[in-house]
């Protein structure tokens, strides 16, 4: 547990947006101050593009990547978000979605230290990303 080599999952569903209950608000939007977009390997062929954001809290570095799924369309814009759940609230009647959040330490503080968890957040999110996206596509109605 101690040897900075944990990835956590951390998942955000909501069965339907409404004022006050929403994927994109003042605390989520915060979360993509310094964030880049990049893209995050799944198999040698297929890509996701998900954000990627270095954390520094309390003496501690985290390496983070998040995305939206709405409705099995991954996003990284918060205004996509927006734009897309009201599409889809008024084409379909459907405004679900979720936040995926992967994070891991870092195991050190240069460069070199962003790269491993890189490569350790990929690897994960590549293994779980076909199970979540069932998970996700099944919780839809």
């Amino acid at each position: 547990a101690g040897s900075g080599e944990d990835v956590r999952l951390s998942l955000w569903y909501f069965a339907s947006q409404s004022q006050g209950k929403e994927l994109i608000h003042a605390e989520t939007s915060a979360l993509h101050s310094g964030a880049t977009t990049v893209k995050l390997s799944l198999d040698g062929q297929n890509a996701i593009e998900v954000n990627r954001r270095i954390l520094s809290e309390g003496g501690k570095r985290q390496a983070a990547v998040f995305w939206y799924d709405l409705n099995g369309r991954l996003l990284t814009s918060p205004l996509a978000v927006k734009l897309y759940t009201a599409l889809d609230g008024m084409t379909n009647g459907r405004t679900s979605g979720a936040l995926v959040w992967v994070s891991t330490d870092l195991p050190s503080a240069g460069e070199e230290g962003v790269e491993q968890a890189t490569t350790r957040l990929e690897t994960f999110v590549a293994q779980a990303f076909p199970r979540l996206t069932r998970f996700l596509s099944s919780s839809t109605p």
